[in-house]
């Protein structure tokens, strides 16, 4: 009886899905982080997207509404010939806040754009490269939902990076309001098994990764090295909590230093920084999306960088082993795309 429970416990669980299909549209307007970028907003940008959208509804109780969407999107950046369009694919994640109507979101991608700094291009200082990381996140309304139409809306903020790969990159901020109409088919899945009793739970995780920068704009790129050690404290469903730190060798904090005339020669100068920080995974099958917030415990440029923020994607190759990609930045200016290897274990 005893081996008939447990078959029973560990089978995987059947789950109904929704398959969703879409086009959006979107107006927004340029968020002006700095004054300066008053002398190229022009218009509101606007753009569409095509979206396919997949739901799951696992049977067992411990599991919530897995949502996903996969975005090929266009957008126009507020001033043509300075600014250029933007095109982007992107991946999100839907976490349910009431019932089946409101979600929030959050997700990230690559984007091209068409127009960057140079020397014809001067105005345009917020972006120095064609390839960015593009982020957004935000609130869905689901306005109407009967097979076989989906109608919902979202207040999106979407932001434009290189990590400081290429100098400038002050970024781009734009708030955007979408409308998304697409056709759905609700059915059950068969093939599709969630294990919600088999999920790996680590107890630690251990990175390192390697990221170029650039302080100014010139051809002097540095490197950064990051080791960092973590430790899980709970888990909940697919959601992870954890605090950890993080050991950073950053070759640009010495220059860097120089154009806050900081006193160099008065304190020794190794260019590492040590912090403290938190955060929380959600665990997708074999991809992590990973959420930090960390402070400096040591940083010769605290007074300037006193706390960062990360957030990433990890894909593992089997229990232990993986690959991950990052994007740690200061306030709102991203500082690094950080790429590298993770091991877990418990």
């Amino acid at each position: 009886m005893k081996k008939i429970i447990l078959f029973i416990y560990f089978i995987p669980i059947l789950a109904f899905s929704q398959l969703s299909i879409g086009i959006s549209g979107s107006y927004g307007f340029l968020f002006p982080h700095y004054k300066k970028m008053y002398n190229f907003i022009e218009n509101h940008p606007a753009g569409f997207s095509l979206f396919y959208e997949n739901k799951y509804y696992p049977i067992d109780t411990f599991q919530s509404p897995k949502r996903y969407r996969i975005e090929a999107y266009y957008t126009s950046l507020s001033n043509n010939k300075v600014l250029g369009q933007a095109y982007s694919l992107l991946g999100d994640i839907y976490f349910r806040v009431y019932k089946e109507k409101i979600y929030f979101f959050l997700g990230s991608g690559v984007s091209y754009l068409s127009k960057h700094y140079t020397e014809d291009n001067y105005r345009n200082f917020a972006i120095g490269s064609h390839f960015n990381v593009h982020i957004n996140f935000g609130w869905d309304f689901i306005i109407y939902q009967k097979s076989p139409l989906l109608i919902n809306m979202q207040f999106r903020w979407n932001h434009f990076s290189n990590g400081a790969i290429k100098m400038p990159n002050t970024g781009l901020n734009i708030p955007s309001l979408h409308l998304s109409i697409g056709y759905f088919q609700e059915k059950h899945n068969k093939n599709k098994k969630i294990d919600t009793f088999n999920l790996f739970q680590p107890k630690y995780h251990s990175f390192g990764t390697y990221s170029i920068k650039q302080n100014r704009t010139n051809d002097v790129y540095y490197s950064v090295y990051t080791t960092s050690f973590e430790y899980y404290v709970s888990h909940y469903n697919a959601v992870q909590w954890m605090v950890g730190t993080d050991f950073i060798w950053d070759g640009s904090l010495p220059d860097y230093l120089k154009t806050k005339d900081f006193d160099l020669d008065k304190y020794n100068a190794i260019p590492l920084k040590i912090s403290l920080k938190g955060g929380w995974d959600v665990h997708i099958d074999k991809m992590d999306l990973i959420f930090q917030v960390g402070i400096y415990l040591r940083n010769l440029a605290f007074k300037y960088q006193p706390f960062y923020t990360r957030f990433g994607i990890r894909y593992f190759f089997s229990n232990n082993f993986g690959a991950q990609i990052s994007l740690r930045s200061h306030y709102v200016k991203a500082d690094v795309i950080e790429w590298g290897l993770v091991w877990r274990g418990k």
